[in-house]
């Protein structure tokens, strides 16, 4: 809604970076920048969703067929690609929560071994 307006210069600059780092374009694929307000007057996707960074790469898209367009732009939407890399690296975060959990654990053992040695400390003197 705010792609490229003045005052929210934060949405089209985190746009730019998903779309160049995720090689995708719009949210479900380049269609989605049909009828936004950075699209309407020249039929254009951002730069960022092109294959080759060059400037004015965008323009004219939307007037393209399916055909000319994938030679020119990433046509796979950007949610998809966000959610195939959650998926790959949600079995690296679970395997390192289970690591944290049991360092935690093996802390908390040491911890009550160390409280039960100085409270016999204690009762012997």
């Amino acid at each position: 809604k705010h792609f490229n307006q003045t005052g929210h210069e934060e949405v089209t600059d985190t746009w730019d970076v998903v779309q160049q780092k995720l090689s995708c374009c719009g949210t479900q694929s380049y269609h989605d920048w049909v009828n936004t307000t950075f699209s309407v007057p020249t039929s254009s996707v951002p730069d960022f969703c092109c294959v080759f960074d060059v400037v004015g790469c965008g323009r004219g898209i939307l007037s393209l067929d399916t055909h000319q367009a994938a030679s020119r732009i990433h046509m796979a939407g950007c949610l998809d690609s966000l959610s195939m890399r959650v998926k790959d690296k949600v079995a690296t975060v679970g395997g390192l929560a289970i690591v944290i959990a049991f360092i935690q654990f093996v802390g908390l053992v040491f911890s009550f071994c160390l409280a039960n040695s100085i409270r016999h400390g204690y009762q012997l003197v």
